[in-house]
């Protein structure tokens, strides 16, 4: 059964689940893990299509800390630049590998040995005093080499400086060709790939997003005024709402047809590619099996005189054969079932050839399968024929 007629069938047991939910949540006190879980549920039992799910969840990506708050710490005190951190385009980074941390000043480090010596009870004489300075001096010296020689590990920065106006304008993406009606959802999936890049804070991000609504879309200035970056991209996002992706091959499917001195490889390729897609979330035991069953349907209606002919003889001669198999077989048997796939399977691979047959020896000739009118009868649903 096709998934669209399987979600319509199981309306009445995704009521069942929602009601098991509500009382879950009736109990209170639930662990966090498990809440996140009931909303995992909860939305795919209510059908909210995956687009809207990641529109709800969006929050921009952004620096866990400035330059600034990591040279207070204590470990970066003696911080130099081009080395513990760094600022080059705009973009500040600071270096995480500790190795490299491990600087003191080898009088500093000498001096401080030879007085926890000294304190000793009772304490060295003179000469072992110097023997301890010299070699906690040596030692320091030692490490200080090896910190110098660690490969620096640059970490991202949030960005201390103004937004980069230049690239944030080459994020625009539009719905028309006047360039006046910004596609929102995409535009602001580049703006925070951008962001990744510069570092950008919460701050840069609503600078950039009130920006564009001012220009383009003044009218909606009033309405995003006060909101965070996350909430204002959510909201413009929603404006421009993408199809879920087996929507999407859906309807591309149901609007295929094949133009005048179009070769049949070529529709048949654009077929095989929405075919996976639609399909993508099948078990991957039957997924090829649908896909070769819509690539026959395709087959018989991009196709016209004997080779369409040929094609619905042998699909009807398959179906036949198909239902006499599963008769045959016992419904307790391990082949139960599986025998109909595999006889499906086989044929289809049949048919495949035949037509390719047919076409070939078609080739010099006038393609009977070409349609008349140049525009053959859309392909039907997926879940059809």
């Amino acid at each position: 059964m096709d998934p669209f007629a399987q979600f319509q069938s199981s309306i009445q047991r995704d009521q069942i689940n929602a009601d098991l939910i509500r009382l879950f949540r009736l109990q209170g006190n639930l662990p966090a893990e498990l809440e996140a879980e009931l909303d995992v549920i909860n939305n795919r039992i209510q059908g909210v299509p995956e687009p809207v799910q990641n529109i709800r969840n969006f929050k921009f990506a952004t620096p866990a800390h400035s330059l600034a708050e990591f040279l207070q710490r204590p470990e970066y005190r003696r911080a130099k630049q081009h080395k513990h951190y760094k600022k080059e385009n705009g973009k500040d980074y600071v270096n995480t590998n500790e190795d490299a941390l491990a600087w003191e000043d080898p009088e500093w480090a000498a001096g401080n040995a030879r007085l926890v010596a000294a304190a000793a009870v009772p304490p060295p004489d003179e000469a072992s005093l110097n023997r301890i300075y010299l070699d906690a001096r040596q030692q320091q010296m030692t490490a200080n080499r090896e910190a110098d020689n660690q490969e620096p590990v640059w970490e991202l920065c949030q960005r201390s400086g103004p937004n980069d106006t230049h690239q944030e304008d080459t994020t625009l993406r539009f719905t028309d060709n006047s360039h006046t009606e910004i596609d929102w959802h995409t535009t602001i999936e580049n703006i925070q790939e951008l962001g990744r890049e510069l570092g950008y804070t919460l701050a840069h991000y609503n600078k950039v997003m009130n920006r564009f609504v001012s220009y383009y879309k003044p009218q909606y200035s009033p309405l995003i005024r006060g909101m965070d970056a996350n909430a204002t991209a959510r909201f413009l996002m929603s404006l421009n709402t993408p199809k879920p992706p087996r929507q999407r091959h859906f309807q591309a499917i149901k609007q295929m047809f094949r133009p005048p001195n179009t070769e049949l490889r070529a529709i048949m390729n654009e077929l095989h590619q929405n075919a996976q897609g639609y399909y993508a979330a099948e078990p991957e035991e039957t997924r090829n099996n649908l896909v070769d069953n819509m690539m026959l349907l395709g087959l018989q209606k991009f196709t016209t005189g004997p080779t369409c002919e040929a094609l619905k003889k042998s699909h009807t001669a398959t179906a036949t054969r198909k239902h006499t198999a599963k008769l045959d077989t016992p419904p307790g048997s391990s082949d139960y079932g599986r025998r109909d796939i595999l006889y499906a399977a086989s044929s289809i691979t049949i048919h495949a050839s035949r037509s390719s047959t047919l076409l070939l020896k078609q080739r010099n000739t006038t393609l009977q399968c070409q349609h008349p009118t140049g525009r053959p009868p859309g392909l039907p649903a997926p879940n059809s024929g």
